[in-house]
């Protein structure tokens, strides 16, 4: 049974519904939450809060919804705004449908997406340091919204922020610097 449904936003600005179950056993896992992939699908399913519902773990792994086996009590309900946190971007953003997904209107302002962004470039590039607790503070501080403003960092600049000392900002420097020339497969 669906007891709630719960969005999610990816570092691509994608909003994705996740259900959350009552606790169900499957194949000796306990199964509490199933993603519903995307907006369009979810809706295509039928699926809202109380829905019965088939779920399977595909690849033995992974939970997937097989179908609805009774109709919902109350039907899915896109967000229409998306809370914006961190900075100056409090409050809301807007949010649209592109066909069967529904993305943030603006995705830059969203500490979520700008900090898995840039988060994902460091792990690409193998840049040390740069941990979800640096690039939030980062980002609140107005000084990164894109993986290149991290070239930009200053010494100064970093060891104002929580935790960062003079040796720990010229780290974080030193590893940022070490990967401004890029191997052509890592580029790509």
């Amino acid at each position: 049974t669906v007891k709630e449904i719960e969005w999610g936003v990816a570092r691509s600005g994608a909003l994705t519904p996740v259900a959350i179950l009552d606790p169900v056993v499957i194949s000796g896992v306990t199964v509490t939450r199933v993603s519903l992939h995307n907006a369009g699908y979810a809706r295509k399913l039928g699926i809202g809060v109380g829905a019965q519902i088939e779920v399977v773990r595909r690849g033995g792994v992974i939970p997937h919804v097989e179908r609805v086996l009774g109709k919902p009590n109350r039907p899915l309900e896109l967000p229409k705004k998306w809370p914006m946190t961190g900075g100056t971007a409090n409050g809301s953003c807007g949010v649209h449908l592109d066909g069967d997904f529904l993305f943030l209107d603006e995705p830059e302002k969203n500490r979520e997406v700008v900090v898995d962004r840039v988060k994902h470039f460091c792990d690409v590039v193998d840049a040390k340091g740069f941990g979800d607790k640096v690039l939030t503070q980062l980002f609140d501080a107005g000084m990164v919204k894109w993986p290149a403003d991290l070239y930009r960092l200053d010494v100064v600049a970093l060891t104002a922020l929580d935790r960062m000392g003079e040796k720990s900002a010229l780290n974080l420097k030193a590893a940022i610097e070490q990967k401004r020339k890029l191997t052509l497969p890592v580029y790509l």
